[in-house]
């Protein structure tokens, strides 16, 4: 099978934690408000020779996964990884006109807040946010950094600070990390369905590793099993879009301005999320469903809410308990679909005859996985919806979600929860659409109700209800006290190219082409 004819991504031009993230075991999100415009811009400017380049990540990506394979601990870094995003705000205050860029970032979050369901108060302030929320908290420039030890990392904040005060004031300032089996609090193993972008090197190599047998046919439209291949004009301006077929590239997607050529739009959300209602919610629905005659066992609640086992096992694959066969092989893990079967999946390089991954049977229906459960609602991949199963890739985001706060027994009332952050080149078409179209709606993508996770009515009502198919098969209708997860702020930025950086920071006086 002639291998597909996929574009070279500027390496060089491109920031590292649009891709493919920065990885590192401890990180940190600051949010700042600019107080000198023109100060602040050149205080900016200063840190750009610490901005880290795609070609960085992925060098740092290949160690990793090179110590993984030696069974060594990951190597430690040098230097900390960074990245620089910037709101319409800061761009207005800089003299750039944002109405030609995405509605919903020329707005800013608050102005979207009651349309993604934040319960909004007094003043048009949404009511749980605690920055954000106006003038004086307001948020212009936020930096990503991660780093493998977090004392370095604190370190390089420090410095940071003092670089950029008091021409910047930080309004936020959250560490988070990596937590033990990359689980979020709820106690899910997170980040699994990540999709992967196409594109190659300089040097001709898939930026995307590719494990699927060459002679299999999906080997085309996935990188490992489950993992689906997106042309990267979903995430960066100025390559080719997605389209139908899923293998032919769509024309290039031109960026709003000449400067965010090779750039993305970013999204932010700090979701708190509250662990002991949630537990205690998932131990009401055991007891209903109990007393309906159910024989409920242990953690099967909370898996069908969100469509996983704890473990990342995915009930279409394994239905009545968790495999560590599969949550503990990366090529697994993620390979099920809901509408359709999958038969053996034959992996490359693996022997003659290759290494084979066993069939997955279907779900139609949800009786494995309910189909209002959480990532059915978020990505119904090839399942029925109203805009066609054709259509559900191109919203697909390159999601890069952070861990915050400490752990229960540390600090039982501490804040805790997921720094949401997505790359996308349409937060109306992309991370909204989502969020507004399908996890908040109820009869949208599957009809059988709201998404229990982050699903969101914009009231502060917790009382809930969700269909299911119980462990008896029968549909039952099990009312829980929701509302778990809460954003407590956020904002729309861009995420220039190294190029856009040095041309908004008056590094250089033309706007790359």
């Amino acid at each position: 099978m002639e291998p597909l004819m996929e574009p070279q991504l500027d390496i060089h031009d491109i920031q590292g934690h649009v891709f493919p993230g920065f990885g590192t075991n401890h990180s940190v999100v600051i949010a700042f408000k600019l107080q000198d415009p023109i100060e602040g811009r050149a205080a900016l400017a200063s840190l750009l020779p610490e901005v880290t380049k795609m070609v960085d990540s992925l060098r740092m990506r290949e160690l990793r996964r090179e110590a993984a394979i030696a069974g060594l601990p990951y190597p430690r870094q040098e230097a900390p990884s960074l990245a620089i995003s910037i709101a319409a705000t800061a761009l207005r205050l800089w003299g750039h006109d944002t109405s030609g860029f995405d509605p919903s970032f020329h707005g800013g979050m608050r102005d979207d807040a009651a349309s993604l369901g934040d319960p909004i108060g007094s003043a048009s302030r949404p009511v749980d946010w605690t920055f954000g929320t106006g003038e004086q908290d307001r948020v212009d420039v936020l930096l990503i950094a991660g780093h493998s030890e977090e004392a370095l990392l604190r370190q390089a904040v420090e410095r940071w600070r003092s670089m950029l005060v008091p021409c910047l004031t930080p309004v936020l300032t959250e560490y988070g990390r990596r937590r033990p089996g990359d689980k979020e609090f709820f106690g899910f193993k997170d980040g699994i369905s990540q999709p992967a972008m196409r594109g190659v090197t300089p040097d001709g190599e898939y930026v995307s590793r590719r494990v699927i047998a060459s002679d299999d046919p999906r080997s085309d439209l996935y990188a490992r099993p489950g993992q689906l291949l997106i042309w990267p004009g979903s995430f960066l301006f100025g390559y080719p879009q997605q389209t139908t077929p899923l293998t032919r590239p769509g024309a290039p997607v031109p960026p709003p301005v000449p400067w965010m050529r090779h750039g993305s739009y970013l999204v932010f959300r700090r979701l708190l999320q509250h662990v002991r209602a949630f537990r205690e919610a998932v131990k009401g629905m055991e007891q209903h469903l109990t007393q309906q005659g159910e024989n409920v066992p242990e953690g099967w609640v909370a898996a069908h809410l969100v469509g996983r086992w704890p473990d990342g096992t995915p009930l279409t694959a394994s239905p009545e308990t968790p495999d560590p066969d599969i949550s503990n092989n990366r090529n697994r893990i993620n390979n099920f679909r809901f509408f359709a079967s999958l038969s053996p999946t034959p992996l490359a390089d693996t022997g003659d005859p290759p290494e084979t991954l066993p069939a997955v049977p279907a779900d139609p229906l949800g009786l494995a996985c309910p189909r209002v459960s959480h990532i059915r609602q978020v990505n119904p991949r090839d399942g029925i919806s109203e805009i066609g199963q054709e259509h559900h890739p191109g919203k697909l985001m390159l999601r890069r979600g952070i861990a915050f706060g400490p752990e229960e027994e540390e600090a039982p009332n501490a804040d805790r929860g997921l720094l949401f952050l997505a790359y996308q080149t349409s937060i109306v078409e992309q991370f909204k659409f989502v969020q507004v179209t399908w996890a908040n709606a109820t009869q949208r993508p599957t009809g059988d109700g709201r998404d229990p996770i982050i699903g969101q009515d914009g009231t502060l009502e917790t009382q809930r209800r969700i269909q299911l198919f119980a462990p008896s098969r029968r549909q039952r209708r099990c009312p829980f006290n929701g509302r778990w997860v809460v954003a407590t702020g956020g904002g729309y930025f861009v995420t220039p190219s190294m190029s856009g950086l040095r041309y908004l920071l008056n590094i250089d006086e033309d706007a790359p082409h």
